[in-house]
């Protein structure tokens, strides 16, 4: 009998996670989470780097539309002018959000994440959509492309996250983040040739990640496996998320507060154990670094109506465990590497005050930058051991024209074709006769067959003798039966 799945904070804590919503400061997240999470805390919290309010505050009051030519009047150093321009822009932003979360009275999570997706991530959002129509992608742009996605239950992550568990733990819920952010996973075709080698490229591509999941034990996509048999739908192109958010109404209650945190606690837990995956390797022995501080940390974001927090996770401890099953005979012992899990809160603020909306914002402008310049090169890297230790391949895409642009290609099968499409199209090249007749026509490639007609008609006749194909079989492709007519008339003659 399936075990029922739960959450809440006991079931968390008996899979190895835990959370703290007690704010931490950079050099105390540090010696709980680790250097990377450390450096992290203190970038996403920098909020010195971004000009005194006293210099802003006359630009922000003027119109904003001219905000860009008042600072390059009034300031004449071109980094000064930028500097003011961008935090301009954020400040700008964080009047608008402000003003929004003041305007939200409906007690629906609907509202809070209309801000999220609509001012908060709205460039990140916007920038991501456009990447994902786009038909030819140059390198500039897929470096600045995050998929940004939301309400998607994360099935494969979940069984990679209890195979870091003990088999007793109860089992949790599999984790639907109202919204997260993670790298896309691209398509070469969609890459210029020239560009496809590219470090930061060739490790993202499909067939890849195909193939490492199969031959060496690697998930990158937190929805569903990729190795299974058939096309991959445009909404699975994406792997390892680092960034999540939950959200409730401002009213919640306690108890749905907490359950806020431990939802973004099990989902970051979930993210981190495909980091943990990709680096200790499930089926091969993949070179790993001897620093356990190079993990990335995964950050959430959890809001309950206005009141936000923001909070780093990562792993504390690994410890390699054999687990025994007394009480079933014949039940090989379990080796497994137990890791632990934990999230912490780094800050909190009110999106009702506009100073910490400005903070948020700020944050949210650092966030993409870190997954753009440290984590997605962080990640690459590391699909590279598996290269580098001799476990690479590639399995080329099967997606058509149609599962590209969202249609279902199947459809197309089950209606006739007319005639002429079956006499005009290679792709539907199906000769009739028995089964015998065509194991022996040795006809591998029609395509090829009509490229080497083209280039040499003369060789056509000894073609046709070499595909054994008699003269009344009725053979759709224009090429063949063009032999066939020819064979016809000579022998009529």
């Amino acid at each position: 009998m399936a075990q029922n799945r739960v959450l809440d904070r006991g079931s968390l804590e008996k899979n190895g996670i835990t959370f703290n919503e007690s704010p931490m400061k950079p050099e105390e997240v540090g010696e709980v989470l680790g250097d990377e999470a450390e450096m992290l805390a203190e970038q996403l919290l920098d909020f010195q780097r971004f000009a005194p309010q006293d210099r802003v505050e006359p630009l922000r009051r003027s119109k904003f539309r001219s905000l860009t030519a008042r600072v390059r009047a009034e300031i004449p150093d071109r980094k000064q002018q930028q500097h003011l321009i961008v935090n301009g822009k954020l400040r700008r932003k964080a009047v608008e959000a402000n003003k929004k979360a003041l305007d939200i009275v409906a007690r629906t999570e609907e509202r809070w994440m209309e801000l999220v997706k609509e001012t908060l991530f709205k460039e990140i959002k916007t920038r991501a959509r456009e990447m994902e129509g786009a038909d030819i992608l140059k390198p500039a742009q897929v470096k600045r492309w995050l998929r940004l996605e939301g309400n998607d239950i994360w099935e494969a992550s979940r069984n990679v996250l209890a195979s870091t568990t003990p088999s007793s733990a109860p089992a949790l819920i599999s984790p639907k983040p109202d919204l997260y952010i993670s790298l896309p996973i691209l398509r070469r075709k969609r890459i210029a040739k020239k560009h496809q080698d590219r470090d930061y490229l060739r490790s993202l591509f499909l067939g890849d990640l195909r193939w490492f999941e199969i031959h060496a034990g690697l998930v990158a996509c937190p929805l569903k496996a990729l190795g299974e048999k058939g096309p991959v739908d445009v909404r699975y192109r994406l792997c390892f998320p680092g960034f999540i958010l939950e959200a409730k109404h401002h009213l919640a209650s306690r108890s749905n507060r907490v359950r806020a945190y431990c939802q973004a606690a099990n989902a970051a837990a979930n993210a981190l154990a495909l980091l943990h995956n990709l680096v200790t390797g499930s089926h091969v022995n993949c070179p790993t670094d001897e620093d356990e501080d190079d993990y990335r940390p995964v950050v959430a974001l959890t809001l309950v109506g206005h009141k936000a927090r923001l909070w780093l996770a990562g792993t504390t401890s690994e410890k390699k465990k054999l687990e025994r099953f007394d009480g079933l005979r014949g039940q090989a012992p379990r080796k497994y590497i137990r890791v632990k899990y934990h999230m912490q809160c780094i800050w909190r603020g009110d999106l009702h005050h506009e100073e910490p909306t400005t903070q948020l914002v700020c944050i949210i402008d650092e966030l993409e930058k870190w997954m753009i310049d440290d984590f997605c090169p962080w990640v690459s890297n590391r699909i590279y051991y598996y290269e580098d230790a001799g476990q690479w391949g590639s399995l080329e895409d099967e997606e058509t024209d149609s599962e590209e642009s969202g249609t279902d290609s199947s459809s197309d099968d089950d209606e006739p074709a007319d005639e002429d499409e079956k006499e005009d199209s290679d792709d539907n090249w199906t000769p009739s006769g028995s089964d015998s007749e065509l194991e022996s026509s040795g006809l591998d490639s029609d395509d090829e067959d009509y490229l080497e007609y083209k280039r040499d008609y003369g060789r056509a006749d000894s073609l046709m003798e070499q595909l054994s194909l008699k003269p009344t079989a009725k053979v759709s492709h224009r090429f063949i039966r063009a032999g066939n007519d020819q064979d016809l008339s000579d022998s009529s003659s």
